[in-house]
């Protein structure tokens, strides 16, 4: 066999899976993003023809699902407590999953898909809220309320526009608008990890009866 074979044409000789399909379309997104991710990409990637995917996950949309299972799956479980505790602990396991995988978010709120293995942990987010004193119209728009704050934080810390923001604040004359010009000092000395916590720790406060 000739040494010189490239990868490419060595994997596509291989079984084509399901699995190798996701495999290679995570890493193109989670490399250069979702706009990236094509199926002729994908199988370029594998050095198959682009028909030979839709065997195995589908359209476009069947990918994307897969790719959300994966994730989903790969988050570890949060512990039982106290209804409050337990919620923040949730919506914190998310945060660093939207995160990791900035992709997520736009998936779950562009394409309106979602993966069935992380309705366990929503089963688990929605049983705090009833121990907790929520009636069912209460409780969805408490998830409404926190899945918001999640994604635009995930989305707004990724592109960069918080530090974006922040330089235009710095950029103010404190004579013209000082109120702004009050917040210079304080805001080169913040976190955004503790401002996620703080801020977070806040809505449930809000949310839950007797936080």
């Amino acid at each position: 066999m000739d040494e010189m074979t490239t990868p490419r044409r060595r994997r596509a000789r291989d079984p084509l899976t399901a699995q190798k399909i996701v495999t290679v379309a995570l890493d193109i997104v989670e490399g250069e993003g979702l706009p990236a991710l094509t199926m002729r990409r994908v199988a370029d990637d594998l050095g198959v023809a682009p028909m030979s995917l839709y065997r195995h996950v589908g359209d476009r949309r069947g990918l994307l699902v897969a790719m959300l299972d994966v994730v989903a799956l790969a988050m570890p479980p949060v512990p039982h407590s106290e209804p409050r505790e337990e919620v923040v602990q949730i919506l914190s396991r998310l945060h660093e999953t939207f995160r990791a995988h900035s992709w997520v978010v736009s998936v779950l709120s562009g394409d309106g898909l979602a993966s069935s293995h992380v309705m366990p942990l929503m089963d688990q987010l929605f049983d705090c809220f009833d121990r907790a004193g929520l009636d069912p119209l209460a409780a969805i728009r408490a998830w409404q309320v926190l899945f918001y704050y999640l994604a635009g934080e995930s989305i707004f810390a990724h592109v960069g526009a918080v530090a974006q923001s922040r330089e235009v604040f710095r950029s103010v004359d404190p004579a013209e608008l000082p109120a702004i010009g009050r917040l210079h000092d304080f805001a080169g000395r913040r976190e955004e990890q503790a401002d996620f916590a703080h801020n977070l720790a806040c809505l449930v406060d809000l949310l839950l009866p007797g936080s």
